[in-house]
């Protein structure tokens, strides 16, 4: 399994879970992105999370990573 494959799992039960406790989808995934900036952000620091969000921000859309070779 890769690490993505292993991240969509998680998606999907944190918003299973977030149905349990009455919550929709946008709710629950906008909770998931919240915190696990906040946690990589304490994991490398500052800077290092803004890298990361500048990049994926501006490859948003379908675009095949080719440092990566990861679809989106």
């Amino acid at each position: 399994m890769s690490k993505y494959s292993s991240a969509r799992e998680a998606i999907d039960l944190v918003v299973n879970n977030g149905e349990d406790l009455g919550l929709d989808r946008e709710e629950m995934l906008s909770a998931l992105i919240i915190s696990a900036l906040t946690d990589y952000q304490e994991h490398v620091g500052k800077e290092e999370t803004r890298v990361l969000l500048t990049y994926e921000l501006d490859n948003l859309g379908g675009k095949l990573d080719m440092v990566n070779l990861r679809a989106r």
